[in-house]
């Protein structure tokens, strides 16, 4: 029976993997295709419609970038929101969601595809998503050092991941859906310029970091992850003169570039949270001044006198600046999200707007089984397989992982930046666990087969079938192979389901049943937006909770006290009091 498994599977084996690019690119894209299928659920079952509340202010932004130019939308005052204050629009949102779509719209509209730019808008999470993924399966290759299989996991374990999906649904117009691809994008490049110590990578990261910047707040946690990376390496002796230079030049021209946002501006630089960033610039700077006096001061004890005044003066000069700009009011303090992660008991008695939000809840563990699944313990197995491994990738991976989930247990908005770093892990883990498994199955079974996989090289395919097959070994490779793929199964009806179900409603039109348990659609909200937009005069003033405010201006087209970009407290409580 042995031999005619080989007979009938050896010769179909080595034409696939005499073509195993080939496989592997085929592999790519039906994650790719599977990543779109899990996102257009609401389209099919609904409409082409904008989901939710912050979507709906991102689309009217979108529409004044297409139809006025990026000069106007940089400088267009809203006069139908926060009235009588209004808004001044282009210094306060983030455009890199708008340019994104608005590029993508005139791109189709030149290639003669003619779409409206609300469908483009509803269509840009599912056409992003893949991106995504192949990237990320890019860096699950790149911190494992060119493992192919991890790569290839990463993608299909990322690719319907429910956290991200969350985010990236079609009609969730929102920030993260380009900002996430943004971050996995930035770090791949600043991982791949510390290994190669290329200058040009670390230039495309920046420009990548920039594309960041523009597209979502979230970018700080950029600023803080990469300088603890790097005093990581520094104390574990794994910080190379490349990384040094990488870093320093990722600093430099990624700040130079975010400041050029008039919504950032000089805020990356003032900002507390961005001390960090700046701080293990300094130290090394103080490194490579050290090193240099090192090299001029021969004699030992000069070098330690000399190191010891150099650093003392250079500590005390960062303190007396520091300190001096938090007194004059120069160093901005943290912001109300960034306290709230830091200590939440203290945000719940000083920043109830902040806490009130749902999204800024602790995570509990049903928010982990929904939104990451079965993951779970891949990632608990790609954990293990890097911190055995431990070079500076996998170190990069383990922190990726490590400080996003801790504040993800602060905030469950958080699992969002979590999630690339979790299908990262699990895929490594996934790659780790069929490399292992394989062999056991196959393996002095089928040595024919072994080498055509090249489970074991031709060399060893004597000693691979004289040797006793062991049932047991070949059972447990044969069983967990089978689990993993009944894993698998049980994670994609998840996904499926979580994208059917759970991120497909677009909060404005509902289902129900009536009495006959006949399906129907509940259309009382855009109702009411339309008999506000048709029996009150174009210059009325609605008042409302500051959580109806996007969608009164984007179906109503009337001017609005509040809306959801919630910076003014002092009108939110005005309106509170009077409601």
């Amino acid at each position: 029976g042995e031999g005619l498994v080989e007979e009938a599977m050896g010769p179909a084996l080595e034409v696939l993997w005499a073509r195993r690019g080939l496989l592997s690119l085929a592999v790519l894209l039906g994650a790719c295709v599977w990543a779109v299928a899990v996102r257009v659920f609401s389209p099919l079952m609904y409409e082409v419609l904008i989901h939710e509340f912050d979507p709906q202010f991102n689309f009217r932004a979108t529409e004044v970038l297409v139809e006025r130019g990026p000069e106007e939308f940089r400088n267009w005052f809203d006069t139908r929101s926060w009235y009588p204050l209004g808004r001044v629009v282009g210094g306060t949102v983030y455009p890199g969601l708008m340019a994104t779509t608005a590029t993508g719209w005139w791109i189709l509209q030149r290639l003669a595809m003619p779409i409206t730019v609300q469908q483009a808008c509803v269509f840009t999470g599912p056409a992003v998503a893949p991106l995504t993924t192949l990237v990320l399966a890019a860096f699950a290759r790149e911190v494992t050092g060119g493992d192919v299989g991890a790569g290839l996991a990463t993608a299909w374990v990322f690719a319907t991941m429910p956290s991200y999906n969350s985010r990236s649904h079609a009609g969730l117009y929102d920030n993260e859906a380009v900002a996430i691809f943004a971050m996995v994008l930035t770090f791949y490049l600043f991982v791949c310029a510390q290994r190669r110590g290329s200058l040009w990578w670390g230039l495309a990261a920046a420009l990548s970091y920039f594309y960041m910047v523009s597209a979502w707040g979230g970018y700080i946690f950029i600023t803080n992850l990469l300088p603890l990376y790097m005093l990581v390496l520094w104390a574990t002796g794994r910080l190379t003169d490349r990384a040094s230079v990488v870093y320093c030049a990722f600093v430099v021209l990624g700040t130079f570039l975010a400041i050029q946002f008039p919504f950032v501006g000089f805020q990356h630089i003032q900002g507390g949270d961005h001390l960090a960033f700046f701080g293990v610039f300094g130290l090394l700077m103080l490194r490579e001044i050290a090193r240099f006096l090192r090299g001029v001061l021969p004699d030992p004890k000069h070098q330690r006198l000399a190191l010891g005044v150099f650093s003392a003066a250079f500590c005390a000069a960062a303190v007396v600046v520091v300190g001096g700009l938090a007194l004059a009011g120069r160093i901005a303090p943290w912001t109300g999200r960034f306290y709230a992660l830091l200590n939440p008991g203290w945000a719940r008695r000083n920043l109830p707007i902040i806490t009130s939000v749902a999204e800024h809840q602790p995570a509990g563990l049903l928010n982990f089984a929904r939104d990451l699944h079965l993951t779970i313990p891949m990632a608990g197995i790609g954990f293990s397989v890097c911190l055995q491994k431990a070079t500076a990738g996998h170190i990069f991976a383990l922190m990726y992982f490590l400080v996003p989930l801790y504040f993800t247990t602060k905030m469950v908005r958080l699992m969002l930046v979590l999630s690339p770093a979790v299908g990262l892990l699990a895929g490594i883990g996934l790659s780790t666990s069929l490399s292992t498994l394989s062999p056991m199955a196959v393996r002095g079974r089928w040595p024919e087969i072994a080498v055509t996989l090249g489970v074991v090289s031709s060399r060893h395919k004597r000693r691979a079938a004289s040797r006793t097959c062991s049932p047991v070994a070949v059972a447990a490779g044969c069983v967990g192979i089978g689990l993993i793929v009944l894993l698998g199964a049980i994670y994609s009806g998840h996904t499926i389901y979580m994208g059917r179900y759970a991120y497909s409603n677009p909060q404005v039109t509902f289902d129900a049943q009536g009495r006959d348990g006949e399906p129907k659609l509940i259309d009382d909200y855009r109702d009411a937006f339309k008999w506000l937009r048709d029996n009150t005069p174009e210059d009325a003033t609605v008042l409302s909770w500051w959580d109806y405010g996007y969608q009164i201006s984007a179906f109503s087209n009337r001017t609005v006290i509040v809306d959801n970009n919630t910076w003014n407290n002092t009108h939110i409580a005005t309106v509170g009091k009077v409601l």
